[in-house]
C-alpha cells in the first residue's frame, strides 16, 4: 500500500517517519507550503509533491494530517480528483469519517485514525508512536485492511463508532490538556506561597510522577490518597477557605469525583459531612 500525506506538520512528520522506519511505502508529502513538504520529505526520507493531483494519483492511502478545521476543505479539493478505490484517513480525535461527505459516491473509503499521544515536535514525536494506542473508525468494508496495517506496525488499535468520537476525544483531553491546567494551578498556588516557578515545578515533580505510576499500576481507586480518602472534612474545609475564584470551583468539582471514588474504596465510612461540605 502506497501512503501519501497531505499536510506536513507534527502529526504528518511523526506518522510518516514511523511508517517508513517500519518498512511501509511512504510515497511522499504535499503541503500548501512547499517548504514544509520538502522538510518533511527530507526528514522521512521520501519525496515531496508540488501538486495535490500528484500525491493523490501516487497514493493508495492518503493521510490528511492537517488541522481539524481544514479537513473538509481539503476533502472537497481531493474529491474532484480520481479517488476510486483509495483509502482516505484523517487523524482528528474529535471528528468522525463522516466529514468526508460524498465519499461513497466517489468510490473511496473513509476513516478517522487517531493516535492517543501528544505530538509536540515535528522531529522527535515519532519516537513515541510505538507506545500510542490508536482508535479506528470508518468504512466497515476496509476495517480489516486498516487493522492489519496498524498491527503490522506493532501498534495497539481499537475500533469505535463515529457517534462516540467527541466523547472519546473529551476523555483524551481530561487525561492530557486538563491535567496541564490543573498542574499550572498547583504551581501557581505554590508561587503564591513564595516558591519560584522552577522550585514549584521541582517540588511537585515527585508527587506527580509517583501518583501517575501508582494509578497505572493499581488503578484510580487504590491509588487515591489524601484528605478526601481519609474523610478529613476539617482539612478540605480549610482548603476551600484558602482558595478563591476559579481555583476554588475546580477544587470543589474534582473533589466530588474523589468523594465518589472514596465511597467505593471505603464502604464502611460515613461521608455525609463531606457531601454536605461540597454541596
Amino acid at each position: 500500500m502506497k501512503i501519501g500525506f497531505i499536510g506536513a506538520g507534527k502529526v504528518g512528520c511523526s506518522l510518516g517517519k514511523y511508517f517508513k522506519d517500519k518498512g511501509k511505502d511512504v510515497v511522499g508529502y504535499y503541503s500548501k507550503t512547499p517548504a514544509s513538504s520538502k522538510t518533511a520529505a527530507e526528514f522521512v526520507g521520501t519525496n515531496y509533491f508540488e501538486s495535490l493531483e500528484t500525491v493523490v494519483s501516487e497514493s493508495d492511502c492518503l493521510f490528511f494530517t492537517v488541522n481539524d478545521a481544514s479537513i473538509s476543505d481539503v476533502w472537497r479539493e481531493v474529491k474532484k480528483l480520481d479517488v476510486s478505490g483509495k483509502i482516505i484517513c484523517h487523524c482528528s480525535g474529535a471528528k468522525s469519517a463522516s466529514v468526508f461527505e460524498g465519499i461513497d459516491e466517489a468510490g473511496a473509503f473513509g476513516f478517522s485514525l487517531h493516535p492517543i499521544s501528544p505530538f509536540s515536535s515535528k522531529f522527535d514525536s515519532y519516537k513515541n508512536v510505538k507506545d500510542a494506542f490508536f482508535t479506528l473508525e470508518g468504512n466497515e468494508k476496509k476495517y480489516s485492511v486498516m487493522e492489519n496495517f496498524l498491527k503490522e506496525l506493532g501498534l495497539n488499535v481499537t475500533i469505535i463508532s463515529g457517534e462516540d468520537k467527541v466523547k472519546y476525544h473529551s476523555a483524551c483531553v481530561f487525561a492530557s490538556n486538563l491535567v496541564v491546567g490543573l498542574l499550572d494551578d498547583a504551581m501557581g498556588i505554590l508561587e503564591e506561597t513564595g516558591f519560584s516557578k522552577e522550585d514549584a515545578k521541582n517540588a511537585l515533580a515527585p508527587l506527580i510522577l509517583q501518583n501517575v505510576h501508582s494509578i497505572l499500576e493499581k488503578g484510580t481507586t487504590e491509588a487515591l490518597t489524601g484528605p478526601m480518602e481519609r474523610c478529613d472534612t476539617e482539612t478540605v474545609k480549610a482548603h476551600l477557605d484558602a482558595l478563591e475564584g476559579n481555583k476554588k470551583e475546580v477544587y470543589k468539582t474534582l473533589s466530588k469525583d474523589l468523594l465518589r471514588i472514596s465511597k467505593e474504596k471505603h464502604k464502611e465510612k460515613d461521608f455525609l459531612n463531606m457531601e454536605n461540605l461540597l454541596n
